[in-house]
């Protein structure tokens, strides 16, 4: 099935979620391993279907998170996803989060696909500055971001409540001037 938005690498096809690809979400993302940095662990498949639903359906667009999935190019499963927050009307700065699934870690994948929707977000949507967040124990996430040239703006400590927890959170940037992937 080819969709509208597709960006291709070498290993990787990353395109918009579809209802579909549910089932697939949920075996990486419920994954306590795979996700004990990430504010959200499905519990069910009914709460990847809610998700998926409301995510949005029309990239860019300010306030809303729009959802891209990995799907690995040999087998074609759904490995992971990106999310892409469009923070301000003007159209300028994006948020960016990520997930892959634990098998599939260590070998370049999430560098190819983050690095890809990277330089989607910069040269066809016109983006001028990125943001991550990441909990400062996720040293594999801090050691992709600052290969593909994110700079460390700011700690956060106890940023919000996640599982009982308030974890710190690092915020990184980047900005397209510094785009050299």
């Amino acid at each position: 099935m080819e969709h509208i938005l597709e960006i291709k690498t070498e290993r990787l096809l990353i395109r918009p979620v579809i209802a579909n690809d549910a089932y697939e979400i949920y075996d990486y993302r419920s994954d306590v391993t795979t996700n004990k940095y990430q504010g959200w662990i499905p519990n069910s498949i009914d709460q990847v279907h809610y998700f998926v639903n409301n995510t949005a359906s029309q990239i860019n667009t300010f306030g809303t998170w729009f959802m891209f999935v990995i799907v690995d190019k040999e087998t074609d499963h759904v490995i992971g996803d990106v999310g892409v927050c469009f923070l301000d009307v003007e159209s300028l700065q994006a948020k960016i989060g990520y997930t892959l699934c634990k098998y599939y870690q260590g070998v370049g994948l999430a560098t190819e696909a983050v690095s890809a929707v990277i330089d989607f977000l910069f040269k066809k949507l016109k983006k001028r500055r990125l943001i991550c967040t990441i909990d400062p124990k996720n040293k594999k996430s801090i050691r992709l971001v600052q290969r593909l040239g994110f700079k460390l703006e700011e700690n956060c400590t106890e940023k919000l409540l996640v599982d009982e927890d308030w974890p710190d959170d690092l915020v990184y940037t980047l900005v397209k001037r510094e785009w050299v992937y």
